[in-house]
């Protein structure tokens, strides 16, 4: 494989979402076992502003909470899987506008909806897989049950 292919075949890549560093290296090293061509493909990429793990971050907690809801433990730890460092993730966790409260509370009221999720016991239990801790959970369950708008 010579460097245009393996770069095409990378950036297309790249197009579907951005990617962690640790993410790119484990692409290019499926790819070809040619460690100068997978060096002068992350060089390019570098070089372009293909590879920051910080802006991959970002975009990965603002998907998480925009589409899924996820907590900031279930953020962190799917961070850290993509070999995100810990100060990257510290950074862009704390510079999120919405917090845990906010996200469960939203969620409450999504699964609301669904029959399944009527049972009490069901919900904790959903929202503690998603992540949050118990008393994040409780809290909001009570906020919501004094406005009257769980049912």
């Amino acid at each position: 494989m010579d460097f245009e292919k393996l770069l095409a075949y990378t950036l297309r890549w790249l197009t579907i979402r951005l990617r962690s560093s640790w993410e790119i290296e484990q692409y290019l090293h499926k790819k070809t076992d040619d460690e100068t061509l997978r060096g002068d493909v992350r060089s390019w990429l570098d070089d372009h502003g293909y590879v920051s793990d910080e802006a991959f971050a970002e975009a990965w907690v603002h998907s998480r909470r925009t589409y899924k809801n996820r907590s900031r433990r279930r953020m962190r730890q799917e961070l850290l899987q993509k070999r995100v460092s810990e100060s990257i993730i510290a950074k862009v966790l704390d510079s999120e506008s919405v917090g845990d409260q906010d996200a469960v509370r939203a969620l409450i009221l999504k699964k609301r909806i669904s029959s399944r999720y009527q049972d009490e016991v069901k919900l904790k239990q959903y929202l503690a897989r998603q992540g949050f801790d118990y008393e994040t959970i409780v809290a909001a369950i009570d906020e919501l049950a004094e406005l009257g708008r769980d049912d």
